[in-house]
């Protein structure tokens, strides 16, 4: 199981602004048709995956600018969501970290996160291309803005995330 990092969902967002060929809109599954999603036991758990819940609010919040004006209107939301990303991360680093079981668990429901999130951009990534180029590359440096800002804790949380096996890969 992978879970992508939050940097690399923002990079898939941003370069699919310029390499995204014009498809039809994938439509979201209903949720009785959703993956069934796990239950957080302990705590480590329940901070994961309420990290895993904020980075579902990105699509909203992209998916909300069309122009310049709402671009100005997302700015606050994201630095609002990066502040508090970064704010669960720390929380995160508190804890102790988990053994390989749990962390299987947390993998299991970040590839779920995962997917439901690249089904939740592709229509929103469209959408994008749409945008005036003036708009578009403020959005660029809008994201890279914000994924610079919520990069500080990534290797440090690893270690919660990945299963034995997948720290064993990442050593090599």
């Amino acid at each position: 199981m992978k879970i992508k990092t939050k940097l690399t969902i923002l990079t898939l967002s941003v370069c699919s602004l310029a390499i995204l060929p014009a498809q039809e809109a994938v439509q979201e599954k209903p949720a009785a048709a959703k993956a069934e999603e796990l239950k957080a036991e302990t705590p480590v758990e329940k901070q994961v995956f309420k990290m895993l819940g904020l980075m579902d609010t990105l699509p909203e919040i992209l998916g909300s600018i069309k122009d310049e004006a709402s671009l100005a209107a997302a700015k606050p939301k994201l630095k609002k969501l990066a502040e508090t990303m970064n704010a669960e991360e720390e929380a995160l680093l508190k804890l102790p970290v988990p053994d390989n079981a749990s962390r299987t668990k947390i993998s299991k429901q970040g590839a779920l996160v995962e997917q439901a999130i690249v089904k939740k951009m592709q229509p929103i990534l469209v959408g994008m291309q749409n945008l005036e180029p003036a708009v578009a590359i403020k959005l660029s440096q809008t994201m890279q803005e914000f994924a610079t800002s919520t990069e500080g804790n990534k290797s440090k949380i690893e270690k919660y995330l990945k299963t034995d096996e997948e720290l064993k890969k990442g050593e090599k």
